[in-house]
This record gives structure tokens, sequence and C-alpha cells, in this order.
């Protein structure tokens, strides 16, 4: 990992620990820090130019989420996924954000709802544009893949059940760290598609059909970075 890329930005004094943590977990989330890396509190917190008490705090909170492992008498580090890992995650994923769609179904008022088909629309409308030509592609794969997330978080929140929420962002955390965010217009229009199915339940207050379509969308997904992660199982 290159030294300078944990000290480009200042660290907060208002909340040492949480600012090491989300340095640490962007250092992750991008693969600056790869799977299987030591991670010593000595060596980052001389990156970070902190004490090593935050630092601690911070890979604790890190190993609590998943992303790191930290066994009794061994250095702490980046968390490594085997295939009935990431099955597990998705399967997870499915209940957790199943629920939280079918919840969603009978919480999100018509205005909420319109809002989000409205932003999904556009950018399928954009996408159309791509069929004569291939300028601004890179501009509105990052758009869709921000909008991807920005779905997943309003529902979890929509759910109305704080640690479900949590939950659901812990997993989907785990699924950036060995799934990184890329796409190609194709992948990221069909997700869009799948978006627009569940938000139709969730339009028409069916907390069944919300939960189905929502489950169908995580599997397809599972399937695809499955295959992508372990070509040769």
């Amino acid at each position: 990992m290159d030294a300078n890329s944990l000290t480009d930005a200042p660290i907060s004094r208002t909340s040492l620990t949480d600012s090491v943590y989300q340095k640490l977990l962007s250092a992750i989330l991008r693969r600056e820090l790869k799977e299987g890396a030591e991670l010593t509190t000595v060596s980052l917190a001389k990156q970070l130019g902190v004490s090593r008490t935050p630092v601690q705090e911070a890979l604790n909170r890190l190993a609590a989420d998943g992303l790191v492992t930290c066994e009794t008498g061994r250095r702490a580090q980046v968390a490594r996924f085997s295939r009935e890992d990431v099955t597990e995650i998705y399967s997870l994923r499915k209940l957790l954000e199943g629920e939280a769609a079918a919840r969603a179904a009978t919480r999100l008022s018509r205005e909420e709802v319109a809002e989000m088909q409205g932003a999904l629309e556009a950018l399928l409308t954009a996408a159309a544009e791509f069929a004569y030509s291939d300028a601004g592609q890179d501009q509105w794969c990052q758009e869709a893949l921000n909008q991807d997330t920005h779905f997943h978080d309003q529902l979890a929140i929509a759910c109305g059940n704080r640690r479900m929420a949590e939950d659901i962002r812990r997993y989907r955390l785990l699924v950036r760290s060995f799934c990184r965010l890329v796409g190609s217009v194709e992948n990221l229009t069909q997700a869009i598609s799948e978006h627009l199915k569940i938000l139709n339940a969730i339009a028409s207050q069916s907390p069944d059909e919300a939960r189905a379509a929502m489950i169908d969308h995580i599997e397809r997904r599972q399937t695809s970075v499955i295959q992508e992660l372990f070509p040769e199982q």
C-alpha cells in the first residue's frame, strides 16, 4: 500500500476514532488495503499521525463489521472471503433487504416513490443516447452506481427498523469489499430496470411483490459475482 494514500486528508480531532475508521474503511473499499494485508497498529498510527488507541478502536470496529480479522496472538488482517462466505452474505442480504422492501411498501409515501422512480427513469433515458455515441458513458456509469447505493440505502432506512438498516449497511459493505463497484451500461441498465420493478411493487403497496422483486434482484447479482470471483469452482 502507498504510504501516502492514508495521509492525503487530515484527521479530524473532534472524533479521532471515527476519522481513522473512515480512512481505513475507504482504503479497504478502494483496494488500497487488499485482502489478507496485515494491519499493524504501530505502522498505521505512524502513517496517520495519531496514537495507537484510535487505530486499535477503529480496527475493532472494522472487525465487528467483518472487514478485518483479529485472531488471538496474530496480527489483524483485511478479511478474505471464500465462495461459502460470499453465498452466506448474499443469503442474508436477500432475507434482510427483502423484508426491508416489504416494509417500505407500507411506509414510503407516493411522493417519495415517485421521486425515486423519476431519478431512475432519467438514467434510463440518458443511457438510450449511448446507442448513438459513447460520449459520457463513464460519468453515467458513476451516476448509476451512486444511484444504486442511494436506492438500497433509502429502502433500508424506510423499513423503520434501525437494527435491520444497520445490518443491511454492514452486509452491503462486505459485498463492496470483495466486489468492486464497476459495471457496464448494459448491466447497470438491467439493475435500474430491476429497481423500478421493486418500486412499482412498493407503489402498489404490495409487500409480497416488493419482497420477491428485491430477492430476485439480489439473486441475479449474486450469480454474476460468484461467477466473476470463483470461475474455476
